[in-house]
């Protein structure tokens, strides 16, 4: 999907520039936009920023035994009795 990004030169530096996004990235950040009320460009430059500071992250040079990942403070929680009901309906272990 191709999306043209438009911003004022005169604020932030910001620049006209047309990307080409996967459509799954797309609908992600369009959703983001909608719920948000942030303007597209904003969602999509929030996004890059994020990927790029993660990129950037420094390796701790420990391994870790299982993957993790940050959970924002606000996300509800999950009962151990609904991730028991997905393990037996998915058939995982």
């Amino acid at each position: 999907m191709d999306l043209d990004i438009s911003a004022s030169l005169y604020h932030n530096n910001s620049v006209r520039t047309t990307v080409t996004l996967d459509d799954d990235i797309y609908q992600a950040a369009a959703h983001l936009s909608r719920v948000s009320g942030k303007r597209l460009g904003k969602v999509v430059s929030e996004m890059a920023r994020r990927g790029i500071a993660r990129h950037n992250e420094p390796a701790t040079g420990r391994k870790k035994r299982f993957p993790t990942f940050d959970v924002p403070k606000d996300a509800p929680v999950i009962p151990a009795s609904r991730i028991q009901d997905f393990i037996d309906e998915e058939g995982y272990f």
